[in-house]
This record gives C-alpha cells, sequence and structure tokens, in this order.
C-alpha cells in the first residue's frame, strides 16, 4: 500500500506553502524548508498547519489503509484546514508522501505512543497541542469536526466567508 496520492501530496504542499508566515517571530529559527532538512521537526508547522500524525509498525496494517483511504476521501478538506498528514510507518516517517530526516521511534516519544502500538492516529492542532487521539482510523466526518470546533479554525471560516 502506498502513501497518500501523487495529486493529494502535491496539493497539499501547494497549500503549505501558501500557510507559510509572512515573517517570522525576532528570536525564532525559520522553519525548515525542506522535509529532509535536518532541521525537520513536527514544530516546524507551529501555528502554520495542523497535523495528522499517523502511526503503524507495518505498512500492510489495515488500520493504516483504512486511515488513508478516509483522508484521500476529501483532499479539499484537508487543504481548507491546513492539514499536514505526517506517517510514521515501519522504519520510515513522511510528511505529505515525502520522507523526512526523523524516526518514527522520536515521534512515538514526542507523541508518547507506546513502541508496540500497531496504529494510532493523532490530530495535532497548529499550537501543537494533541487535540484527539485514537488507537483506530478516525472517521473524517469526527476529524473535520474536532478541528471546526476549534476557535483558531471559527475564525479562519469567518475570515475565508469574507473573502470573495
Amino acid at each position: 500500500m502506498t502513501s497518500l496520492p501523487a495529486a493529494v501530496a502535491a496539493l497539499l504542499a501547494i497549500t503549505l506553502a501558501a500557510c507559510q508566515p509572512m515573517t517570522a517571530a525576532p528570536d525564532s529559527p525559520a522553519p525548515a524548508d525542506t522535509p529532509d532538512d535536518p532541521a525537520w521537526s513536527t514544530s516546524t508547522y507551529a501555528w502554520r498547519n495542523r497535523l495528522v500524525v499517523l502511526f503503524a509498525n507495518d505498512p500492510d496494517d489495515p488500520s493504516l489503509a483504512e486511515q488513508r483511504h478516509a483522508l484521500n476521501a476529501d483532499p479539499a478538506g484537508l487543504v481548507e484546514r491546513h492539514l499536514v498528514i505526517i506517517e510514521a510507518v515501519g522504519d520510515a516517517v513522511t510528511a505529505n508522501g515525502q520522507p523526512v530526516n526523523v524516526t518514527p521511534a522520536d515521534l512515538r516519544r514526542q507523541y508518547r505512543v507506546d513502541q508496540d502500538s500497531p496504529f494510532a492516529a493523532l490530530l495535532i492542532g497548529k499550537d501543537t497541542g494533541v487535540k484527539l487521539r485514537a488507537d483506530r482510523p478516525i472517521a473524517l466526518n469526527q476529524l473535520f469536526g474536532t478541528i471546526d470546533a476549534m476557535p483558531m479554525r471559527r475564525s479562519e471560516m469567518r475570515e475565508q466567508a469574507r473573502t470573495p
């Protein structure tokens, strides 16, 4: 089973680029420009993107396949909500289908996901906090509902409604 289709990954990459801040805070480092940058971390996306972080020990895990299928069902919804999909599968990690310079073990420690857990899905807010944690695939309506209830997302929706 492959990761996100190329078209979805490309669409999400374009959104990621569009969501970059105009200027960085004076005393904060600039975000890493490429996923394979040695400085890459999930904090690279703070205040710009929400993350769905998927963990699976086996690339053929049925829960992983189900979660990918759910996410692929509405690529526009992912883009609209500024989502980046991080997959820590087997011994590799990808961000929107691109390899990144971090190990699955590091991400599991960071988000307190047991090394023996066969599957886990997390929603990380723009503030870098864990908003949703599941040991089975998250339904898209639950994922989007959780995001759409967030104050920052509500503000984004109001702004989108005002913009022609």
